[in-house]
């Protein structure tokens, strides 16, 4: 089950004790145990993959929020009203966005929902000689036969795009 914001959120059982998560809803948490043993890297894999935990500091969502609040709103314009003429996103939009980021938003319930996946971040050169820290969320399987299924996603992205497939 998909919720608003597309994030992988099916039903499961009443063992999840994360009491960061919201009583109106039931999640999956996957960091409970119910795919142990697929966050350890296969034999033969590069010694430079590192496990990596998503963490805002407070510092942070708390700086975002005062931006938020101290951002105004444009007064109303015909452009900004209208979305058949397609001048971008309407003045409504962007009040429910700010709303939304303001008082409903929970970076912390998405933070442990991304971490309730394998992650791992990995140093990579391109042909520039360049230096890219990747971060990937992976399940690895122990069996030596197994085929690897691979989900990839653009900048911008979510891993959330993919993470309905991890979650099965």
């Amino acid at each position: 089950m998909l919720d608003d914001n597309n994030f992988c959120l099916p039903s499961a059982s009443d063992s999840c004790t994360n009491t960061n998560l919201p009583q109106n809803k039931e999640y999956f948490c996957l960091n409970q145990g119910i795919m142990p043993g697929y966050d350890s890297l296969p034999l033969g894999a590069s010694s430079n993959v590192k496990k990596f935990t998503i963490h805002a500091p407070d510092e942070k969502l708390n700086e975002l929020k005062q931006l938020l609040n101290l951002s105004p709103i444009g007064p109303i314009t015909y452009e900004n009203q209208d979305r058949e003429l397609g001048f971008g996103i309407t003045r409504k939009w962007l009040e429910d966005a700010k709303e939304q980021w303001l008082n409903e938003f929970d970076w912390r319930l998405h933070e442990d929902y991304i971490n309730s996946f394998p992650n791992f971040t990995v140093p990579v050169t391109d042909t520039a000689g360049d230096k890219f820290e990747v971060h990937l969320v992976a399940l690895f399987s122990k069996k030596k036969d197994a085929i690897p299924i691979v989900f990839f996603h653009g900048w911008p992205g979510l891993i959330s795009s993919s993470s309905y497939g991890m979650s099965i």
